[in-house]
């Protein structure tokens, strides 16, 4: 967008401010900063959000549930560890085939409509697409993880808000909990080849992960 280019040209760093509906924070806008910024946890911490949200939705003393993404080490790197091995370029590499022709398959899905949404149509099926197939999750059940992710992530926006922002995203984790609670008790009597398996039998401190916790990978 131009936008983004023209602050990555001219803002390195964006302190947004002035709208009532949101605190200010700061938009670092050039990968360089970014990847730099990410090794130095103990001056720019992840924690405690995964987002800018809208005051719209009120802050809660304690999180109902953490993520990979907005944790800090030392846990970081013990929760990152119960998976880490699902993602390795060998294991990856045994994956390339399969995510091509699933590509291949949604281009060619997208080519015959003769026009459409790039990001409804091609980059988010292949996105969620790969993310389901690595966690376990069968194609049917793939548009439901695409809603829960922007519900999360952006509940405020018109396009996935459904209620107030809040019970939008209070409504997505608590499904998002329960369908996973539900599989993690599948795999723990019937293991697979996916990072539900691997991580219903993990362990972080030395204890196995509670049933909570295993949102943080999800």
């Amino acid at each position: 967008r131009p936008e983004w280019k023209h602050l990555r040209r001219h803002a390195r760093g964006l302190k947004g401010e002035g709208r009532a509906s949101v605190d200010p924070f700061w938009a670092i806008t050039k990968h360089a900063d970014i990847i730099e910024l990410s090794k130095q946890p103990e001056i720019w911490q992840n924690a405690p959000q995964l987002a800018v949200f809208t005051n719209e939705i009120p802050d809660m003393e304690e999180q109902p549930a953490r993520h990979l993404l907005n944790m800090d080490p030392p846990d970081h790197r013990e929760y990152r560890n119960v998976a880490a091995k699902q993602f390795t370029p060998r294991t990856v590499k045994l994956l390339a085939p399969h995510v091509e022709d699933m590509t291949k398959e949604i281009l060619d899905a997208a080519a015959a409509k003769g026009e459409g949404d790039f990001v409804n149509d091609i980059s988010a099926p292949i996105t969620i697409g790969v993310i389901a197939d690595m966690l376990g999750v069968p194609q049917s059940d793939r548009e439901l993880l695409f809603r829960w992710t922007n519900e999360v992530i952006a509940p405020s926006d018109p396009d996935f808000q459904k209620g107030t922002p809040k019970e939008t995203l209070d409504r997505a984790r608590l499904e998002l909990f329960a369908y996973f609670k539900s599989m993690s008790d599948e795999r723990r009597g019937k293991p697979a080849q996916d990072i539900v398996s691997v991580v219903v039998s993990g362990a972080v401190y030395g204890k196995p992960l509670p049933d909570f916790e295993l949102l943080s990978y999800y």
